[in-house]
């Protein structure tokens, strides 16, 4: 007997693959304000646990070979293992890098509107807990980035652009 079609089933299917924590934990903020019940859309959202850019891409891959999703985007800093090679595999594979120059710590400093140009990753790191009182990692993102904020400055910062556009459109710009 054919097993009927479920009208909730979702039409489109993407996988974020964050860094860390801190990267999961702002991708699940993202999803929870762009991605509703009955959307159509299912996100899955992974964590590679760190060890850098390559790590991150190949999780996304291994994934990508377990499930097929329609789109796959992955959010890790550059400042550890974002080469050529890795270009490579992820363009070989279909995975929309989303870059964090030099770290996600950049990226929320500049959402909040705090300063960051010239500062590399241990500068934004301390700046960051100065900023916010705590690491990235333990922040309650919410409480500091709501949807008005995050559309606001999604001009200014192509990696949020193209995250909120995956959201809502389940494609890259």
């Amino acid at each position: 007997m054919k097993k009927a079609a479920s009208k909730h089933a979702a039409a489109l299917t993407l996988l974020l693959v964050g860094e860390g924590d801190a990267e999961v934990a702002f991708l699940g903020l993202l999803k929870a304000l762009y991605v509703h019940r009955g959307s159509g859309v299912a996100v899955t959202i992974k964590n590679a646990h760190g060890k850098g850019a390559g790590n991150v891409i190949d999780v996304a891959r291994r994934q990508c070979q377990n499930k097929g999703f329609d789109a796959v985007a992955a959010l890790f800093d550059t400042d550890e293992g974002w080469n050529d090679s890795t270009r490579k595999t992820a363009k070989k594979h279909g995975i929309l890098p989303l870059l964090c120059t030099p770290c996600l710590e950049a990226l929320l400093l500049g959402i909040a509107g705090a300063p960051v140009e010239g500062l590399n990753t241990d500068q934004l790191k301390t700046r960051f807990k100065h900023h916010f009182g705590c690491d990235a990692s333990a922040l309650q993102m919410a409480q500091h980035f709501n949807q008005a904020l995050i559309e606001r400055k999604a001009a200014d910062f192509p990696t949020l652009a193209n995250l909120v556009h995956l959201l809502k459109a389940g494609k890259a710009l």
